[in-house]
């Protein structure tokens, strides 16, 4: 082959089942001499490869080892293959449990009815071809490359009960253990229709991202502005420099300059703060973000993968991929446990043939081992124990998405938390208005004129002032009203107001608004006091001069400075990133007694800060609701996303705080802890079972019948045990 030169390939993966698969195909992709990197995502089911080989070398490379490699990374397709997946797991776990459930009634509790054995043997030996048929490929697949799994454990178990219930049968045995290998089937297919099913919401997040970026723009051609013509043409076909022409209300196809307008643009999607901020000529947008109130005419800067938003996307797949996947114990222990199983029986089964030389006698003690060392309590210790949690969780307005995250959630050590939307309303609400004295008016008069002048606008700040002046003012008091009304987007609104025979001009809006009138040195007093470092202002004039000055600010949410010092008890360091400035950032740090905080921060930042983190040691929560947050959120051990925020902010967190509220935080804290507890009280009894009976059937201590009603108990115990967290509060 001619020698080629490195590129980046990225493929999508199909047939990985868990993070074993990802972790092979990895290490095989690594290994090869001209690959510089290989990263699989099993959350995405993607592969990011750097290499000198072609692509259809590196697919044969993957397809060698039993997965399938193709370079089309198409979202939708991807989704179909998810929900595909997903139902078809929904399916097997349904025909299962429809034919364990008969074969349970009859082995347990009917096997004196005639033909019932029979009937058993039918069932039992359509799971393990139909549903069951996953198991014995998987296993099938890592021994042909050396290595074992549970899917090899629940094969050899299920395979050795069912051959042997199939001789005792056949020697006219009354005892028989079909209902075991059924119901182990069942139980282990329950935990990967769940698997599958948190598995396809973490790769929402991806998708919620890229909704945001609208699929056509309106292009203007023309050689001047009197000669332009509209017309709209799908993002592929925009090209830097191209105009574009955005109306407000629409988000920004590209990243571009504006060179025409001026407007309010909301960019809570990249600094995470709901108070939009004004462009004019000159400035820069970005894809995504959202124009709030006059049309602009932009000049594309950048398109497709050279967007913010795409860089965005790229940090929360990159996150995704690189953090590392929680490891059930029970798999840990799997690596040894099944070839040391398998020794002790085939031992067992040698010993007591050299001492009795009897078959039945041998084999029964040998599947006796095997039976009794069944990974069914072992498999079910840790999932069914989350189940129970999360669906407490669920109760108390916890939404966790990921199983996975309440498990990670009991040994986090820091939790940075996003300011605004978190630890704050995210709603501006003006916090003081301040009359100038040299104006003379009155307090009700200048709140009408407010009023008047931003009603119906969708600005936020426009809204939070409406709101203090209809709480304020009488109920019975009308609007004023204004003629000759005319709006400056991102700047504000002025209009003529008549009274008593004399028209007034008023006007409201940001204080650059007023660079001409003579009294804006007095309103600017009012801007430099440090008691209103966290807000920003709005100013109100009548003719050549300003009356009043308007003070907003985000609100904390009641419960933040108790919620926080809470946490500090628990051992926990709270963090909080803004993307407002230091003054700002401080006044809200000490309100809440956070002694650590970080202003000025982009989502760049905010990921970067959880990886210097999580590089210390320190397992790192991310609590946000912006868009801007994805990258942190999906960075951080755990995620935890306000539901009032962004779906693309919850779908890259594990948990969602249903009312938004801190307090939640600290339940779902405290619920893992409790949960994680009786994952290892399940865990250490599963152990225990397994350490105890295994010598026990070995020395002929326990026959295979009681070998499987120990199995049976065990699993009880350990479902029985996980069920009261269904007592917790």
């Amino acid at each position: 082959m001619s020698q080629q030169q490195v590129q980046n390939y990225q493929f999508t993966i199909d047939g990985m089942t868990c993070a074993g698969c990802a972790s092979r195909i990895e290490k095989t992709l690594a290994g090869d001499a001209k690959t510089t990197r290989a990263t699989i995502n099993f959350v995405a089911k993607t592969a990011t490869v750097v290499s000198s080989r072609s692509a259809d070398e590196i697919k044969a490379m993957v397809a060698a080892i039993g997965y399938a490699a193709s370079e089309t990374l198409n979202i939708e397709a991807l989704e179909r293959k998810e929900n595909t997946q997903l139902k078809r797991a929904q399916r097997e776990l349904i025909f299962a449990a429809s034919l364990a459930i008969p074969v349970v009634v009859l082995g347990m509790f009917a096997p004196e009815i005639k033909g019932s054995a029979v009937i058993q043997m039918l069932l039992t030996a359509i799971i393990l071809i139909v549903p069951g048929r996953g198991f014995f490929i998987r296993a099938a697949k890592l021994l042909r490359h050396g290595d074992l799994s549970m899917d090899s454990l629940v094969s050899l178990g299920t395979a050795t009960t069912f051959a042997f219930s199939v001789y005792l049968l056949g020697v006219g045995h009354q005892h028989l253990y079909f209902e075991s290998a059924a119901v182990i089937i069942g139980f282990i297919l329950t935990g990967k229709y769940l698997e599958e099913r948190a598995r396809q919401a973490i790769s929402q997040a991806l998708r919620q991202l890229l909704k945001l970026q609208p699929s056509e723009a309106t292009l203007l051609v023309g050689i001047s502005a009197a000669e332009e013509k509209e017309q709209r043409v799908p993002i592929a076909d925009i090209r830097p420099g191209s105009l574009l022409l955005v109306r407000p209300g629409d988000r920004f196809p590209v990243d571009g300059v504006v060179k025409r307008g001026g407007s309010s643009v909301d960019v809570s999607m990249l600094t995470g703060e709901h108070q939009p901020i004004e462009v004019d000529v000159g400035v820069k947008v970005a894809a995504g973000t959202q124009n709030l109130t006059g049309p602009l005419v932009i000049e594309t800067t950048g398109v497709g993968a050279a967007t913010e938003l795409s860089r965005i996307i790229a940090m929360v797949e990159a996150a995704q991929g690189t953090k590392a996947p929680i490891q059930k114990l029970a798999d840990q222990v799997a690596a040894w446990f099944v070839p040391v199983a398998v020794v002790v029986a085939f031992m067992t089964f040698l010993t007591w043939w050299i001492l009795d030389h009897n078959l039945t006698t041998s084999l029964t003690a040998a599947v006796a081992v095997l039976v009794v060392a069944c990974p069914c309590a072992l498999g079910l210790a840790t999932p069914v124990a989350l189940m129970a949690g999360t669906g407490v969780a669920a109760r108390r307005g916890i939404l966790v998405r990921d199983a996975a995250a309440l498990e990670v959630l009991h040994k986090v050590t820091t939790i940075v938390f996003d300011k605004t939307g978190t630890l704050t309303t995210g709603r501006p609400e003006v916090k003081e208005l301040r009359l100038l004295s040299s104006a003379g008016v009155a307090s009700e008069l200048v709140l009408n004129w407010a009023r008047s002048l931003e009603h119906g606008s969708n600005h936020p700040s426009a809204q939070a002032i409406v709101r203090y002046a209809d709480d304020l003012l009488p109920a019975e008091l009308d609007r004023i009203s204004l003629q000759n009304i005319r709006e400056t987007a991102g700047v504000g609104v002025a209009a003529e107001a008549s009274s008593d025979g004399h028209t007034q001009q008023i006007r409201i809006g940001s204080l650059k608004f007023f660079q001409d009138l003579t009294n804006l040195d007095q309103a600017r007093v009012f801007v430099s006091d440090p008691c209103f470092s966290d807000a920003s202002y709005v100013g109100l004039a009548r003719d050549q001069e300003v009356v009043a000055v308007f003070a907003l600010s985000d609100q904390l949410r009641p419960e933040a400075a108790e919620s926080i010092q809470e946490l500090v008890k628990m051992g926990i360091k709270p963090i909080m990133v803004t993307g407002d400035g230091e003054q700002a950032a401080s006044a809200v740090a000490t309100a809440l007694g956070v002694l650590d905080f970080r202003w000025g921060q982009s989502p760049a930042d905010k990921a970067s800060l959880i990886q210097e983190l999580r590089g210390r040691g320190e397992v790192v929560a991310m609590a946000g609701d912006g868009i801007n947050d994805a990258p942190a959120l999906a960075a951080a051990d755990v995620g935890i996303a306000m539901a009032s925020g962004t779906d693309a902010a919850m779908a890259a967190a594990g948990v969602t705080l249903k009312d938004s509220s801190i307090q939640k935080l600290l339940e779902a804290v405290r619920l893992s802890r409790i949960t994680f507890r009786n994952i290892k009280e399940n865990l250490f009894w599963a152990f225990a079972y397994n350490i105890l009976l295994v010598p026990a059937a070995a020395l002929g201590h326990l026959s295979p019948m009681l070998a499987g009603a120990a199995m049976a108990l065990s699993s009880l115990f350990v479902v029985g045990n996980a069920l009261r967290l269904k007592l917790w509060l």
